[in-house]
């Protein structure tokens, strides 16, 4: 009886088969590639909010007025805008790009020099700078005047 040391291609094949069923770990199903998406997609949305938080939680402990890729949210938190925005209504802002794109009428929101951060009506426009009320009948043509610089947005709309 002759001994072969040699692989036949049989073997090879045999060998090769045996292979492939320990790699593929018979009884456990392999993960759908669209169920892989939704956990990468997944991932990277928590990714996203928790950054996201994280810059909004180091603008405020700056002092700074929080936005979300130059869009700022606002809630009135006063009479002094009704009955166009109620207490308690979202606003919708973003930073002007000029001083040109301010408007009479336009809505602000900007910060009295005394740091107090405020949503009204631009009135007037005088020597560069802006008058401002709330449009709310009982309120009268705010004192401090409004420069550009401290213009933090103009609101887009309300939710």
């Amino acid at each position: 009886m002759e001994n072969s040391y040699f692989t036949t291609k049989n073997d090879f094949e045999n060998e090769k088969s045996k292979l492939y069923k320990a790699i593929s770990m018979p009884g456990k199903s392999k993960m759908p590639t669209s169920k892989i998406v939704k956990n990468i997609i997944s991932i990277l949305i928590i990714i996203f909010l928790v950054a996201t938080l994280l810059s909004i939680v180091i603008t405020k402990v700056s002092g700074d007025v929080p936005n979300i890729f130059g869009v700022y949210l606002f809630q009135v938190e006063t009479e002094s805008m009704e009955p166009t925005l109620d207490v308690g209504k979202v606003i919708v802002a973003v930073k002007p790009s000029s001083e040109d794109s301010v408007n009479v009428g336009d809505i602000i929101t900007f910060k009295t020099t005394s740091g107090k951060v405020v949503t009204h009506r631009i009135v007037d426009k005088i020597d560069g700078e802006f008058l401002t009320k709330g449009d709310n009948p009982i309120n009268s043509v705010d004192t401090e005047r409004v420069t550009f610089k401290r213009i933090i947005a103009v609101m887009k709309f309300k939710l």
